[in-house]
């Protein structure tokens, strides 16, 4: 196989894969959502467990990043045999907003034997996840209080607007008469002292006038913990009397070392000794290049396990696009035919012609009855001409008797008089005969189905393709189940072009034709061949014949032309 051949077959494997991932990506976005509404269960849970209870502990993680590694593998098995009541995310539980991500966050989170709560993050945001997160969860900022505690959590993407935001966080905090109070919010408001290297400015909480207003808001209303997430460290600043702790490290890409560890926080409630919270980290390599390394790996990891659709999705399209420039910028293309090539053998030598074709004899058309002057003709000149072409219920013993005729059974028809028949192009009998015909070229009449089957036999057999172009196929919307303008305008005008362009050239009757095959896209070579007539047939006529019509006719001297044709809705149409 050729490496052009290599190249097609990729070429369009990749674009199979592409389709076939677009689809499954919006039977997830439109079909079945499988969970809604999921934060109403959940504080359902929650309030049950803390209601009543004076001491409680819950854990926060933040960047989970659809982490398999670290979250799943790691940090869940150790909060189901924790104490903690709840689990509360941060911010950015999803590497991004898309279906895939939000069902894979949900397939780790039943590993999870917890009642847990997401914070709307800006992951949670990207790729219209807004909806998704409302869909699957609820609000984007929301409160509840259980027991003797006030949770808050605020949306910090820009999705709802922060004045709102701070108007409705005001009066909550004035009639609110909790003992505790937590915020959650996506965005850090505080930013270290030193910068961090995985962080730019847009990373912590924006705009500035939001920033402000927030810590106005929490210096006048007592709050006992900030969490946020959207930095891959542990940081932890005091303001104004409130702790504000930024935890990124339950999986996505860490440093491993100073303030970006894996880890989550572990919050603890009592009546004796108020809230507390330590830091938990997850241990990895000892060696400081071990760390790094294995951080690195479980970000790879989480990559490809989460976001494989997505992964598998961009190879196939970088692929299918490298393939398209590869062709277009380094493969050279011949646009002028080769008048060097000496034409004799094949002038002198008797050729093997295998014609496919939609329709023949006996029905009465015109395609049909080209086919068969053209078939009188090549073997007058000593040339073998095969024909396939449907087989005709009335016609099959008479079939019987045909020399050099394979006709296909029809697996149904249509027409007026079910003149259309679709036969069984996947019969092996007729590839059988094809190739023990041994044709030196083979001849389509027919820019689809039977003609279709020839150009495939051509390419199997290593045999130049012809395609003469009969008929203006746009006349004959009325004959098919597709609404007229799409027909005429748009899918015509695409099969026309494609199946010429696979053809070796192109036999057409008139200039005009030639110029229509161009302007479509036409890009093989085009030869203008009148169709022919049975000119001797006529040089012979009954004069006494001719002068009794036209008495008949009272047509005097003026010269007559007259037009024998099929009459059909398609005639009609081009006159």
């Amino acid at each position: 196989m050729t490496k052009k051949r290599w190249l097609k077959i990729l070429f369009y494997l990749n674009v199979a894969v592409v389709a076939a991932l677009v689809s499954y990506k919006v039977y997830l976005n439109l079909v079945t959502p499988e969970f809604f509404a999921v934060h109403n269960e959940q504080l359902i849970k929650i309030s049950k467990k803390i209601e009543s209870q004076q001491n409680y502990s819950f854990a926060v993680v933040g960047n989970i990043n659809n982490s398999i590694g670290i979250f799943e593998r790691r940090i869940i098995p150790r909060l189901n045999a924790n104490t903690v009541d709840f689990v509360i995310s941060a911010g950015n539980a999803v590497s991004s907003g898309g279906e895939d991500k939000y069902r894979s966050l949900n397939g780790t989170f039943s590993h999870l034997q917890k009642p847990y709560l997401l914070t709307f993050g800006p992951h949670e945001y990207e790729e219209f996840g807004s909806f998704r997160f409302y869909d699957h969860y609820g609000p984007h900022f929301f409160t509840f209080s259980a027991g003797e505690s006030r949770f808050i959590f605020l949306d910090s993407t820009g999705k709802t607007p922060w004045r709102w935001q701070i108007r409705w966080l005001n009066d909550l905090l004035q009639a609110d008469e909790s003992t505790h109070r937590f915020v959650f919010i996506g965005h850090p408001p505080l930013r270290p002292q030193d910068e961090f290297l995985l962080a730019e400015a847009e990373d912590y909480l924006q705009p500035e006038a939001f920033r402000e207003q927030l810590l106005a808001t929490f210096k006048e209303h007592r709050v006992d913990r900030v969490f946020s997430a959207n930095v891959a460290m542990y940081f932890e600043h005091n303001y104004a009397g409130t702790p504000f702790i930024t935890t990124g490290g339950a999986g996505g890409l860490v440093l491993n070392q100073g303030d970006s560890f894996y880890h989550y926080v572990e919050v603890t409630v009592s009546a004796d000794e108020g809230v507390q919270h330590r830091v938990v980290e997850l241990p990895v390599g000892q060696h400081p290049i071990l760390k790094q390394l294995e951080s690195f790996w479980f970000f790879i990891h989480s990559l490809f396990y989460a976001g494989y659709i997505n992964f598998i999705l961009l190879v196939s399209l970088f692929l299918a696009i490298s393939i398209k420039l590869y062709n277009a910028v380094f493969v050279g293309k011949s646009y002028y035919p080769n008048y060097d090539i000496d034409a004799t053998p094949w002038q002198d030598k008797p050729l093997k012609v295998a014609m496919f074709t939609n329709n023949y004899l006996p029905f009465i058309g015109g395609v049909p009855i080209s086919i068969e002057r053209l078939r009188r003709g090549l073997t007058a000149l000593h040339d073998t001409v095969m024909i396939v072409a449907p087989q005709y219920r009335e016609h099959r013993e008479q079939a019987k008797r045909e020399e050099n005729i394979v006709r296909i059974p029809s697996l149904f028809s249509f027409g007026a008089k079910s003149e259309f028949r679709f036969a069984n192009i996947f019969s092996g009998y007729v590839r059988k005969k094809v190739k023990q015909f041994k044709p030196d070229i083979i001849h389509s009449h027919h820019p689809f189905w039977i003609g279709s089957l020839g150009v495939y036999l051509a390419r199997r057999l290593k045999v130049p393709v012809v395609y003469t172009y009969h008929t203006r196929l746009e006349h004959y919307s009325h004959n098919v189940m597709i609404p007229g303008s799409l027909f005429n305008n748009i899918i015509v005008h695409v099969l026309v072009r494609r199946f010429a362009n696979k053809c070796d050239s192109i036999i057409v009757p008139t200039h005009s034709i030639e110029e229509y095959l161009r302007m479509i896209g036409v890009r093989r070579s085009i030869y203008v061949q009148p169709t022919g007539i049975e000119f001797q047939r006529f040089q012979t006529r009954d004069e006494q014949a001719i002068a009794k019509l036209r008495a008949k006719l009272q047509i005097s001297n003026e010269t007559v032309f007259v037009s024998v044709a099929r009459l059909s809705n398609e005639k009609i149409s081009i006159s």
